[in-house]
């Protein structure tokens, strides 16, 4: 719903910055209201496998390289679960590099995708335009829009026989745990993988 402020989706492929490039912080919050709204829930019978990544930074080379040579599925869902890259353009590069690879892709922005970096030329999305990590999600969900990456809930499988897969675009910050420690010694840890 349009009226419960930042919803997930995007109606365009223009950037917020292109909009209003002279917008302040406090006027960020109806820009973003504006270009988000609820995502249209998707359905992919064709797909028969799910498979999940997350944190393949592939600013580096060796995880770009990753991602170029991972092997075709175009029965399988791909989740991105964020840490892609902080710069537009390398998660641009990668979600396409990915899209041709499997039958779907869904895509949640993490911490890193969401950085703006005042310190290096062009990186974050401050060649852009954008100023800060709200209006940076909102264009990276334009950015998915515009290439065909999944950021809304989508149905996998067939009707008798399928799965939710629903992304979350949410933050986290230690102030919202409020629960004591976990004691180690009352539940014996976390057991070896070996």
């Amino acid at each position: 719903r349009r009226d419960r402020g930042i919803c997930v989706g995007a109606a365009s492929t223009t950037t917020l910055a292109s909009r209003d490039e002279s917008s302040s912080p406090s006027h960020l919050y109806g820009l973003v209201h504006d270009n988000i709204h609820s995502r249209q829930v998707s359905h992919k019978p064709h797909i028969k496998r799910v498979l999940c990544v997350s944190d393949i930074h592939t600013d580096y080379e060796d995880n770009l390289n990753w991602a170029q040579n991972v092997q075709s599925d175009g029965d399988a869902l791909l989740i991105v679960a964020g840490d892609v890259s902080h710069d537009e353009t390398v998660i641009r590069e990668t979600l396409k590099i990915l899209q041709s690879k499997f039958g779907a892709v869904t895509y949640t922005p993490g911490n890193h995708d969401l950085w703006i970096d005042a310190d290096r030329e062009g990186a974050g999305g401050l060649k852009y335009g954008i100023t800060d990590s709200v209006q940076k999600l909102a264009n990276l969900l334009l950015l998915c829009d515009d290439i065909g990456i999944e950021t809304g809930p989508m149905r996998i499988g067939s009707n008798d026989k399928g799965l939710w897969v629903v992304p979350l675009l949410s933050w986290h910050h230690q102030s919202f745990d409020t629960e004591p420690d976990i004691d180690p010694d009352a539940w014996g840890g976390i057991p070896s993988v070996e």
